[in-house]
């Protein structure tokens, strides 16, 4: 019994000695890789592609780094939203730029949070509140910012490895 790797498909198959045909490569003792995909076979050897091709692999595992932290940014950021009743949400950028505002002069205009503060409650404890909401956000966008910025100068896979997470993905999985 042997253990061939098909030429094409790279599918491995155990098969009798008699059915050895040209479109099969003998694989027998090497260490089997778990995903196919990656490897060829050049002179009867299992060949990692990252190794024939590491300007492909770095910009892979860089476009794969930075899609992870994009795809969990926009996860926290559907779940922070989720708090809030979909009104609230959609005003959240009309209210940040009053509160700004009266943040830089305090005689500015502020209809809207006007009409929301609740005594005992005072328009510099909502003012607060609302961008306090904001500060979140933009260090969750600094954050990420950050970690594509250093990943993009990594020379290496191993050093877009090394990179740490952000750490707003550090902290949702119990490791901030």
């Amino acid at each position: 019994m042997f253990v061939l790797l098909d030429k094409e498909t790279h599918a491995v198959s155990m098969i009798c000695p008699d059915k050895l045909s040209d479109e099969f490569i003998d694989v027998t003792g090497q260490d089997m890789p778990e995903n196919f995909a990656e490897y060829t076979v050049i002179d009867g050897k299992i060949v990692s592609l990252a190794a024939l091709f590491p300007e492909a692999s770095l910009a892979e595992a860089k476009r794969a780094a930075i899609k992870t932290v994009h795809d969990a940014q926009n996860n926290f950021l559907v779940a922070y939203k989720e708090q809030y009743p979909a009104i609230e949400v959609d005003s959240f950028d009309s209210k940040r730029k009053e509160a700004e505002a009266w943040m830089l002069d305090n005689a500015t205009p502020t209809p809207t949070i006007d009409k929301l503060v609740n005594p005992p409650e005072t328009k510099q404890d909502l003012v607060n509140a609302i961008l306090a909401k904001v500060n979140i956000l933009t260090e969750i966008e600094r954050q990420t910012t950050a970690y594509r910025t250093a990943v993009k100068a990594c020379a290496t896979s191993d050093d877009v490895a090394a990179v740490p997470l952000p750490g707003f993905i550090t902290a949702s999985q119990g490791q901030g």
